[in-house]
């Protein structure tokens, strides 16, 4: 568990308690929810990229079912060994789209030739951790930020850009349509600094919406 990560629960109870002081409205869909944090991953850093490209542009259904089918064809938990060595035709084979498999095998070649450890990410700076994964065909800010809220679990991460967080706030706001950009990061200064719980609750809010991706 690093330093700063909701996957501490006496961090995740601070931020809960910030949140239903601020916003009655994220409160309420707290106390709806409970605290449904999942908790500290139970794979590796690699293993979670390989989900977030997998999961771009899916409903989070669509997502696992192919993230699944992926493991399985892999023979367990995703390595860059692993998808290496299996060819663009048995990637698309699994249900990924041509892109997609492309980007899998460019982030398993980046990984053996040493230019990116996924594992070093842990203590890094979000900035840092920007840097190292932006240059990579496939990854954008959308995929940077999953990576930083389900994976590291940091606490104050934003991801304007996503479909489903969008959809959320209009819901939770009331509004006609959907904030975008600036909009929504105005709506949602005042969860600062604890803005990744206030995603995850939005994202509970919602039956199945698809989030938004790089092509995540």
């Amino acid at each position: 568990m690093s330093p700063g990560s909701l996957h501490d629960p006496a961090l995740r109870a601070r931020g809960l308690s910030f949140l239903r002081g601020v916003d009655p409205r994220l409160g309420a869909l707290i106390d709806r929810h409970g605290d449904g944090w999942p908790g500290p991953p139970r794979r590796g850093a690699f293993a979670e990229l390989v989900s977030i490209v997998v999961g771009q542009q899916l409903s989070v259904k669509a997502a696992a079912t192919v993230a699944r089918r992926v493991e399985a064809g892999l023979g367990g938990t995703p390595t860059p060994e692993g998808i290496a060595s299996t060819g663009l035709a048995d990637l698309r084979a699994l249900g990924l789209s041509q892109r997609k498999a492309e980007y899998l095998k460019g982030l398993a070649a980046a990984v053996q030739a040493g230019a990116l450890d996924p594992e070093g990410l842990v203590t890094r700076s979000e900035a840092e951790i920007a840097g190292a994964l932006l240059p990579l065909r496939g990854i954008g800010p959308w995929s940077v930020e999953m990576f930083l809220i389900f994976y590291l679990g940091r606490p104050d991460v934003f991801s304007p850009g996503d479909l489903g967080l969008r959809e959320a706030a209009r819901r939770l706001f009331e509004l006609e349509l959907r904030p975008e950009g600036a909009a929504l990061e105005v709506l949602a200064a005042p969860w600062r600094p604890y803005r990744t719980l206030a995603c995850w609750y939005l994202w509970r809010s919602l039956e199945n919406t698809p989030v938004g991706g790089e092509g995540r």
